[in-house]
């Protein structure tokens, strides 16, 4: 072999492993890639955290402080509200008038909850917090009820023990737009007033999304200079 001949062939030699590292660092740079969308996405998609207040104004206290932003009386009108849709297999004509479950004398929503019933809010735009007041039936006392938010069972509560009025709130850490009362119990029936809800966003952690955009950025970053053209070696003679 030619001296010029073997001295290209020698120059590939060594930068053969230079291929090699690029396929590495170009394996290196997909792993973090997807890496950090699955951080990303555990992110979003975590399971809702529901917090539980017994009173109205600890529970404003809880959702930020002040009145919600949505409040419904229910005196009259339609099952469709301004900011939400009242439904369920469960619900009972409307507005109702029925003294025994009746919050404070005028319209309302009841809900006849059993096994194979629901009660449903659907709100219009997405809430972090709900909140209503709600009476038993004095044949269910302190049944208890569950609630699905968005399709996940997120929490549950029980009807006052005695014949009274009582008030329930819910804050949630993720927004949500459906809201579902079922029961296991035999009846759960009772009356809903009073809705007051907010459409505060929560601001996303700052630990899991600041490290993701990171590990996303790096990535990014590395299959970029990847692509820069690299020294191309002509053909032997």
């Amino acid at each position: 072999m030619p001296d010029s001949g073997l001295r290209l062939f020698k120059e590939r030699v060594k930068r053969e492993p230079s291929k090699n590292n690029r396929t590495m660092k170009t394996n290196s740079a997909i792993s973090g890639l997807v890496l950090a969308l699955l951080c990303l996405a555990e992110g979003t998609a975590s399971a809702a955290i529901v917090t539980l207040f017994s009173d109205r104004s600890a529970w404003q206290t809880g959702s930020g402080g002040g009145s919600g932003d949505i409040f419904d009386d229910l005196n009259s009108g339609t099952v469709t509200r301004s900011a939400f849709v009242i439904s369920g297999t469960s619900l009972a004509f409307f507005p109702n008038a029925n003294a025994q479950t009746s919050i404070n004398g005028s319209g309302y929503v009841r809900f006849l909850l059993d096994p194979t019933t629901d009660g449903v809010l659907t709100f219009s735009a997405p809430i972090t917090a709900l909140g209503y007041d709600f009476n038993p039936q004095n044949f269910n006392l302190g049944v208890t009820v569950s609630v699905a938010i968005d399709g996940n069972p997120a929490t549950s509560y029980n009807l006052p023990a005695t014949d009274v009025n009582g008030f329930i709130g819910f804050v949630s850490d993720t927004p949500f737009t459906s809201f579902v009362i079922t029961t296991a119990a035999s009846e759960a029936w009772h009356g809903v007033d009073n809705v007051e809800a907010f459409s505060v966003t929560p601001v996303p952690e700052p630990s899991t999304s600041l490290a993701a955009a990171l590990l996303l950025l790096i990535a990014l970053q590395s299959l970029w200079k990847l692509r820069q053209p690299a020294a191309q070696i002509g053909p032997l003679h």
